[in-house]
């Protein structure tokens, strides 16, 4: 155990392949930068496969702290445990089924000690099959307070296994860690952060790689998820205009809030197959088969042209900011 470690690494596990969990645990432990703990949950205590592979590593490793749950507490309930048991200054998160690149954490790290009004910084990743293959890079550009102040009305600016954030501020009587809102918990925390001022950032560097997962939660429930999560861009939003914290309730029921539009719903659907089916055509460099898909999703789907529209306006925006940067470099 080291005594002192700047930084703790959490990650629960309770149902990945055993190649994909030694992989996220080995890519944290290559990290550039040691000064670190792992705290590594089993929310599964049935599942001793995945037991005897990290009590393995942690009989090789002291800076790992290994936790077993006595039952299933879910995603929220793991990671907030994991939290109150670090004893680190900065907290990074972790999934059991990904890989953090060696130089993730020491990035990340600089990052926030390079500004230290930063909170929390999340990174852009790689998204990768569920053999390792790299399939296409996630390409976010929500990196200033301002733009991602204004987007998180609409959708998360950030990925959540990629985030690293002050434990302080986490910890803070007004967050107080993870709330149960179930497949949206990681939106529901930043947008309770930037209603509560604190400051957030991206970077913009490929960090991570993300394994999508034929059998994930979010794709067998993407409608669920998807009501939910326009549901705390809406409360969000409604916060900024009516200047009050309609988040801020820590007995939140996010299901009164959710609102049913089977139209919009099956747009949503229909495009989203139509974008999954595009990203093969990418994959396999039919870029022009892609662009046609990706026309036709924003087409048939409000959510899509809704969304489009505002990206539109970001990059405007962005692309604006950087040609006055560039003239008064001039001057």
């Amino acid at each position: 155990m080291i005594n002192n470690p700047l930084i703790s690494i959490v990650m629960s596990c309770y149902n990945e392949k055993e190649e994909w969990l030694k992989e996220a645990i080995e890519s944290i432990l290559n990290q550039t930068y040691n000064n670190i703990e792992f705290i590594i949950i089993l929310d599964n205590p049935e599942n001793k496969i995945l037991e005897n592979i990290i009590l393995d590593y942690c009989s090789k490793d002291s800076r790992i702290v290994y936790s077993a749950n006595e039952k299933n507490l879910g995603l929220v309930g793991s990671l907030n445990k994991a939290m109150n048991i670090s004893r680190g200054q900065y907290i990074a998160r972790m999934d059991a089924d990904d890989f953090s690149y060696p130089d993730r954490i020491e990035e990340q790290l600089n990052f926030m000690l390079n500004n230290p009004n930063i909170d929390l910084v999340g990174t852009n990743m790689m998204y990768m099959d569920e053999d390792g293959k790299n399939l296409r890079y996630s390409g976010i550009f929500y990196y200033d307070i301002n733009l991602i102040k204004e987007m998180l009305k609409y959708t998360n600016c950030f990925f959540h296994p990629t985030i690293m954030f002050k434990k302080s501020v986490i910890l803070n009587e007004k967050i107080n860690g993870y709330r149960e809102i179930k497949y949206a918990e990681d939106y529901d925390l930043v947008c309770r952060l930037i209603l509560n001022g604190f400051v957030l950032a991206n970077i913009n560097k490929v960090l991570f790689k993300y394994r999508l997962r034929k059998n994930s939660i979010s794709r067998s429930n993407e409608i669920f998820q998807f009501k939910v999560t326009k549901s705390i861009g809406n409360l969000y939003k409604n916060s900024i205009i009516q200047k009050r914290n309609l988040l801020n309730n820590k007995n939140l029921d996010i299901l009164k809030y959710v609102q049913n539009d089977e139209k919009y719903e099956n747009e949503y659907i229909k495009a989203n197959q139509v974008v999954a089916n595009s990203n093969l055509y990418r994959e396999n460099e039919k870029y022009l088969r892609w662009i046609v898909m990706k026309i036709y999703s924003i087409l048939i789907s409000q959510y899509y042209r809704e969304t489009f529209i505002r990206a539109q306006k970001i990059r405007t925006k962005l692309f604006i900011e950087k040609i006055k940067q560039i003239g008064k470099g001039d001057k």
